[in-house]
């Protein structure tokens, strides 16, 4: 391989061909579409029917499109040079994983083929969060304020200062019966939608 068609530039072994150039560029010789362009102490950019696909940066790597990762199980690896721990996202078994590599590969959540989704340890939420339906098989901890717009169900809840309802306490499976406040400094009892037993601002009970 020669330059200007007298100095040698490039030296070529047995194993690989050393380019002696400040920059190289590969192009496809019947349409003149890129390949690659090479250049010394800069970026490697890679093509794909012209079209640039990969770049190298200062710092680090630029993909241009999709990146597809193949394999029987997959890793894409996260590693943080500076602290522990890594991660990884792993498409196992038709689900998505988020694993903690430095502690044994373990998933920290997981999202199945049908979108549920499940998170092992605890799970912080500082802002605003909209959620449709929650199961929740442990234990609920509400530092501040807990509120909801429609139905809370469950075996056993526990309070351990107060409850704010803006109107009635509703016997499940039986709404017509409920303990209600219907006004301020009033509380109102209520059997087959029918109020028994009123107890007003001044202490004086009524019943019905």
């Amino acid at each position: 391989i020669k330059y200007q068609n007298s100095n040698t530039r490039n030296q070529v072994t047995g194993k690989y061909i050393d380019f002696n150039v400040s920059d190289s560029r590969f192009v496809n010789i019947s349409n003149n579409a890129q390949i690659a362009q090479f250049f010394a102490g800069n970026a490697v950019n890679l093509f794909w029917n012209g079209t640039q696909r990969f770049s190298t940066a200062a710092a680090g790597a630029n993909v241009y499109g999709n990146l597809q990762v193949e394999s029987t199980g997959p890793y894409l690896l996260l590693r943080d040079t500076d602290h522990n721990s890594d991660f990884a996202l792993h498409c196992n078994n038709g689900s998505l994983q988020f694993v903690d590599t430095t502690n044994s590969y373990t998933s920290r959540m997981n999202i199945n083929s049908s979108g549920n989704v499940s998170i092992v340890k605890d799970l912080d939420v500082d802002g605003h969060t909209e959620l449709d339906n929650v199961n929740i098989s442990g234990v609920s901890t509400y530092a501040g304020q807990a509120r909801f717009n429609g139905e809370l169900v469950g075996s056993i809840i526990s309070v351990q200062n107060s409850i704010n309802i803006s109107d009635k306490l509703i016997h499940s499976g039986d709404p017509d019966t409920c303990v209600r406040f219907p006004s301020n400094d009033t509380i109102q009892f209520e059997t087959a939608g029918s109020d028994r037993l009123s107890i007003n601002s001044t202490g004086k009970s009524v019943f019905r």
